[in-house]
């Protein structure tokens, strides 16, 4: 059975955010394992976005939790259908929420750093349309931490370094 819920194409296996219905971590991490032995066999690279939804306490505090669960619900979906769009060969778990308001994204195949900024550029695009809850216009801006690896051999350390950049 194929799933249309974000992040879900195709196995339907593991446990799921609740509000995004997106893949847990230790699913993502399998996934960012897969593509790193692949683009090892493949001599190409992999890039992990980290994404922070900014200012996303306001959402919380001026609207209440449901709308900020809706708000994180529509950022997954974004997310999932602006990497699906373009032609990167992300997979069946390819995005996950870290809790609260962030998100890291696995893109498999990238064949350069810029590849990988252009996919961080869809993102921000996506993410910057007006969510409307109730009637009133929610807007949002994310901060991305890039990490790209060609040929990567440390899973792990492609997450961290996207974080350690979002960071940064």
């Amino acid at each position: 059975m194929t799933s249309t819920q974000p992040g879900r194409r195709g196995r339907p296996d593991g446990p799921l955010d609740p509000p995004t219905r997106l893949v847990s971590r230790s699913s993502f991490m399998e996934s960012v394992h897969r593509a790193a032995a692949l683009a090892q066999r493949q001599q190409w690279g992999v890039a992990v976005l980290a994404l922070d939804v900014d200012g996303f306490h306001r959402v919380n505090e001026d609207l209440g939790y449901e709308a900020g669960d809706e708000v994180l619900t529509v950022v997954a979906e974004r997310l999932c259908g602006s990497v699906r769009e373009h032609d990167t060969t992300c997979g069946p778990e390819s995005v996950t929420r870290l809790g609260g308001d962030r998100f890291l994204v696995l893109c498999e195949a990238v064949t350069d750093a810029a590849a990988a900024g252009g996919v961080a550029r869809r993102v921000t695009d996506a993410l910057s349309a007006p969510i409307v809850l109730g009637g009133r216009s929610v807007l949002l801006t994310v901060s991305i931490g890039i990490s790209f690896a060609v040929e990567p051999t440390d899973a792990q350390q492609i997450v961290l370094d996207a974080e350690a950049a979002l960071r940064r």
